[in-house]
């Protein structure tokens, strides 16, 4: 009986540390895909409730497509928006709502998300934010309280989310709300070659219009002096080779 029970105590303790908890950059915050396990935190009442969870956007991240908040009972059915906020800087708080969308939660419990389009830029501090009106039951996120100071922002009696968001209050509550995101890569850096061909470019526009210039003085100069009569076809030639240059100078630009 008594190996049974430190099996059982062994049994629980493993099926507890199986439990995802309310963790950043897993379920919570910013994410590459969403998430689908129960975050099983601590229950904390959303309704009337408009809530917002402080993250960094990962490097090169572009756009949110999709945000999503844990409820954790069956409730009744009440409007719910989603959104993003920039940073107000200022006062360490969200700051004006970059895009939302307003969905149905529904009646059951689970990750409840809809897609999204709000641009983002890399590496910048934003607030994934939601807001659910009132259900005569009370609805419940998860949180867990480990998170550094002014993660978690909250704003009681909303019946939509503010715009700017305004006066509030923070903690270090993580909140069950994510917001996966897409990158963009930036252009890679020019090869040899390219540069090379760019250097080509350069001497171009700097030599072909010099070699003509000096051709034409040289032709003046001989006219001016009396060695030679005035000779159209050099002006032609001086001109055609202007044309030229623009031609293969917009060639170049095609490779």
């Amino acid at each position: 009986m008594k190996k049974l029970a430190v099996f059982l105590i062994f049994l629980i303790f493993l099926l507890n540390s199986v439990n995802a908890d309310v963790v950043i950059g897993t379920n919570a915050g910013f994410v590459e895909t969403a998430p689908s396990a129960n975050p099983s935190g601590t229950n904390l009442a959303t309704d009337t409730v408009a809530r917002a969870i402080r993250h960094t956007s990962p490097l090169n991240a572009s756009k949110v497509t999709e945000i999503g908040i844990y409820i954790d009972n069956a409730t009744q059915d009440a409007d719910m928006e989603l959104g993003i906020y920039d940073h107000d800087v200022g006062n360490d708080r969200p700051g004006n709502l970059l895009g939302s969308v307003t969905i149905q939660k529904g009646t059951s419990s689970g990750w409840i998300s809809s897609a999204v389009d709000i641009a983002i830029g890399s590496e910048t501090i934003y607030f994934i934010a939601i807001q659910l009106d009132d259900t005569a039951t009370t609805t419940n996120t998860n949180y867990t309280g480990s998170g550094p100071s002014n993660t978690g922002h909250n704003k009681s009696s909303q019946t939509s989310l503010p715009n700017p968001w305004g006066n509030d209050s923070s903690g270090t509550l993580i909140y069950a709300v994510y917001a996966v995101y897409e990158t963009t890569l930036p252009p890679p850096p020019p090869t040899a070659l390219e540069n090379n061909m760019d250097l080509s470019k350069g001497i171009m526009i700097l030599i072909v219009p010099l070699a003509i210039l000096l051709l034409l003085v040289r032709e003046m100069m001989f006219v001016m002096q009396g060695r030679k009569p005035f000779d159209l076809r050099v002006l032609v030639v001086a001109l055609f080779a202007i044309v030229a240059a623009v031609v293969l100078l917009g060639i170049l630009e095609l490779f």
